[in-house]
C-alpha cells in the first residue's frame, strides 16, 4: 500500500511550554480534501475527510461536501493519502545537532515538536521567536535550557548544583528565564535533586532527565520526575519482576519513560554493519559521525564479544518488556 502521510502541527504536547511572544498568524487557508484521517486516538481512520487550517491552528474538520470553506484557500485533493497529528521528537540538543542542519529536517520528516533538554536557552529562544516570526521553518521547541548537574568539569550545557538553597535559586531564575521545564542529570545530590523537585512543584515548572546516582528510580517517580531518559537506572539492573512492580508505579505516578530508541540502538549497535551502511547516514551531520568513529575505533575495540553480545541483548529485552508493562487501555 502507498501511504503518504500529510503532517499537521497539534497544539497538545506531555510538557507545558513556556509563554511565547504571540504575533498575528498569516490567515491564509490550507484545506486538505477526501483526506482519511487517524487522530492517533486508537479510533478507527475517518475517510473521505476535509481539514482545514487557518493561520496555525485547525479551523474545521468534517466528511468532504459538509464544510463551508474560506474563500481564496488553497485545496489539496489529498485522494489516496492520508492526514496523522505531528510527530513529536521528545529528546533533542539542538545545540549540538544545530539550526540549519536539524530544523528543517525534522519538518521534512514529519516531527512538528520536539523537546530540548539541554541548550543555550538565549539561542533557543531566539530560533522559537524567529519561528513565530514566519522566519525560521522549525518545529515547536519546549526547552529546558541549562542542564542541572553535580560537579561535571569540562562538560557543556550544565549548571552546577551542589545543595538545596543553590536549587532553589536556580529552579526560580530557570523559571524567571522562561524556562518549559527543568532538566537534572547524573551527579546531583540527593539534597539537590531533592529541592530541585520541591522547588520546581512550588513554580509550577515540570522537571525531568536523568535518574541521578544518589536516587533511585522508584524516588524519583515518587517525587513527581516527569519523564526519565534513556531508561536510566534500569538496564543494569533489570530484573523481570522488579521491573515489573516498577513500571505499575510508573503508570501510577505518570512518570514517561523517553528510552531515546536511537541513541540505545547507536551505543549498542554502533559497529555493526548494517548500522553502518545505513542510506540515511548521509544525513547525519560530519561532527556525529566524527564521534560515533571515535567510539567504534576505541570502546568497541576494547570489549569482548561477549559483552557487545550481551548489551545488545539487554536493551532488546529491556525496551520489550517496558512496553508490555506501560500499553495502556
Amino acid at each position: 500500500m502507498n501511504i503518504f502521510a500529510l503532517v499537521l502541527t497539534i497544539l497538545l504536547a506531555v510538557l507545558p511550554t513556556p509563554a511565547q511572544t504571540k504575533v498575528t498568524p498569516r490567515m491564509q487557508s490550507l484545506v486538505f480534501t477526501h483526506v482519511t484521517v487517524i487522530d492517533m486516538t486508537g479510533a478507527p481512520a475517518k475517510s473521505d475527510m476535509t481539514v482545514v487550517i487557518t493561520g496555525d491552528h485547525i479551523s474545521a474538520l468534517g466528511k468532504t461536501g459538509s464544510l463551508r470553506l474560506p474563500k481564496r484557500a488553497t485545496v489539496v485533493d489529498s485522494t489516496g493519502k492520508f492526514l496523522i497529528p505531528g510527530l513529536w521528537d521528545m529528546h533533542v540538543h539542538l545545540e549540538i545537532s544545530g539550526k540549519e542542519a536539524s530544523l528543517p529536517m525534522y519538518i521534512a520528516n514529519g516531527v512538528t515538536g520536539v523537546r530540548d533538554m539541554g541548550g543555550d536557552l538565549d539561542l533557543i529562544k531566539q530560533w522559537q521567536q524567529q519561528s513565530t516570526l514566519g522566519d525560521l521553518l522549525s518545529p515547536r521547541i519546549v526547552a529546558a535550557g541549562p542542564i542541572l548537574d553535580g560537579k561535571t568539569p569540562g562538560f557543556p550545557l550544565r549548571i552546577t548544583v551542589e545543595n538545596a538553597t543553590e536549587a532553589r535559586q536556580t529552579v526560580d531564575s530557570l523559571k524567571n528565564r522562561g524556562v518549559g521545564f527543568i532538566k537534572v542529570h547524573n551527579l546531583l545530590s540527593r539534597e539537590a535533586y531533592f529541592a530541585i523537585a520541591n522547588e520546581a512543584k512550588k513554580q509550577g515548572l515540570p522537571f525531568a532527565g536523568h535518574v541521578p546516582a544518589a536516587v533511585t528510580a522508584t524516588e524519583a517517580s515518587n517525587a513527581g520526575q516527569r519523564s526519565i531518559e534513556h531508561l536510566s537506572g534500569l538496564p543494569s539492573t533489570y530484573d523481570d519482576e522488579k521491573a515489573g512492580t516498577l513500571y505499575a508505579l510508573f503508570i501510577k505516578n505518570g512518570t514517561w519513560q523517553c528510552p531515546t530508541l536511537v541513541t540505545l540502538r547507536a551505543m549498542a549497535f554502533l559497529n555493526d554493519s548494517d548500522f553502518t551502511r545505513d542510506v540515511l547516514i548521509k544525513y547525519v551531520q560530519p561532527s556525529i559521525k566524527e564521534s560515533w568513529e571515535f567510539q567504534i575505533n576505541t570502546f568497541f575495540k576494547s570489549r569482548t564479544p561477549d559483552a557487545t553480545a550481551a548489551a545488545k541483548t539487554s536493551v532488546q529485552r529491556g525496551i520489550r518488556k517496558w512496553a508490555q508493562c506501560v500499553t495502556r487501555e
